[in-house]
């Protein structure tokens, strides 16, 4: 049986299983400093190996202890366990909760709290879960993260001080929520890191996607007029090229990192803005993959250089095909994810070279 590194949040508990040297020895292969992990796709190279089975009683548990409720993943890096989380009630669907909200850094092998900082941040629609649905990012000894209620923040990752902060609601002008759905449960984007930037959906006019310095919190650039999501974008690489692909409100965009200039779009509108799930990018047939609930579908398009452009194939379009929250997964010429949104979910697998609509 391989050596085990497990850390989970449930309901309001944290526990992490394993001997705790996993973390320590094996710190590289043990990182967790994004959403989706070391390459933003939830897959792991090179790591602890993980076991076949349990034992009858459950994995070893090191330690346990209650924070609160909310979607973000925790961050492992260096012996060091970071997470947000709004205090109240973990279990219930209608709280109470605190107009508040925690980031969090503990001790990986015993949970002890290192630092936390609070702020205020008031509850939105929170029938399907209360926020912060946000995952922060981890980056050259700096931690960011984004509240529900578009709190922006760079923390020392060491000691928790507040390097600098924005409201963008009030500071920049963002909507406040997300224009066009019924249930408007607050921001869920997570950033990412491109060169000394973090890069975060804002939403505006001439401000879909910001980049901010990622040392002082200057605006490096802002650009994108269409409408964002909850999908948090992913860095791809196109014939050697870098581009942000932002899965928004009602299309899929591509953008150059370095300055925001839009270099593509295609539609994909699930009606609502609610476009959650990850995009699947293989260099090698060049094929991008996205799917979400409701009126749209699982689409696939193929991206090909053209000089300075960049032209967008559609090579297929399922409407039956629909992933609402969870992420999918490609392995060789198949996407494997749970297809279903307001009923039963069924795990399917499906050809990513499929040419005819259904």
């Amino acid at each position: 049986m391989g050596r085990i590194m497990r850390v989970t949040a449930t309901a309001g508990l944290i526990g992490a299983a394993t001997a705790a040297a996993a973390l320590q020895a094996q710190a590289p292969a043990a990182s967790w400093t994004q959403w989706g992990g070391p390459n933003r796709n939830f897959i792991v190279t090179g790591g602890p190996q993980l076991a076949d089975a349990w034992p009858p009683s459950g994995p070893p548990v090191l330690w346990s202890r209650p924070l609160g409720t909310g979607h973000s993943a925790i961050l492992a890096e260096g012996g060091r366990l970071y997470t947000m989380y709004r205090p109240g009630n973990p279990r219930g669907s209608a709280g109470p909760w605190e107009e508040a909200e925690l980031v969090i850094a503990m001790d990986a092998a015993s949970g002890k709290t290192l630092w936390e900082h609070k702020y205020p941040s008031k509850r939105q629609d929170f029938s399907r879960g209360a926020g912060p649905h946000a995952t922060p990012l981890l980056i050259g000894g700096r931690l960011f993260t984004v509240g529900t209620n578009l709190e922006l923040f760079a923390f020392d990752a060491a000691s928790g001080k507040v390097l600098w902060s924005y409201d963008l609601v009030k500071d920049m002008g963002a909507p406040e929520l997300l224009i066009r759905p019924v249930v408007k449960s607050g921001y869920a984007t997570s950033p990412i890191a491109h060169g000394n930037t973090v890069i975060t959906y804002v939403g505006g006019p001439g401000q879909s996607v910001v980049a901010f310095n990622q040392a002082d919190g200057k605006v490096v650039w802002k650009s994108g007029h269409f409408l964002t999501s909850g999908a948090s974008p992913i860095l791809i690489t196109l014939d050697g090229q870098e581009q942000l692909v932002c899965f928004a409100g009602e299309a899929i965009v591509g953008m150059d990192p370095r300055n925001g200039r839009v270099l593509w779009a295609h539609p994909h509108d699930a009606g609502n803005d609610f476009n959650f799930s990850l995009p699947l990018w293989n260099p090698q047939d060049r094929i991008l993959f996205t799917s979400s609930g409701y009126r749209a579908g699982s689409r696939a398009i193929r991206l090909t250089r053209n000089g300075e452009s960049t032209d967008v194939e559609e090579l297929w379009f399922n409407p039956r095909s629909r992933f609402q929250f969870l992420n999918g997964i490609r392995v060789g010429d198949f996407v494997y994810g749970t297809t279903g949104d307001m009923g039963p979910a069924f795990l399917s697998a499906i050809s990513i070279r499929h040419v005819a609509s259904v």
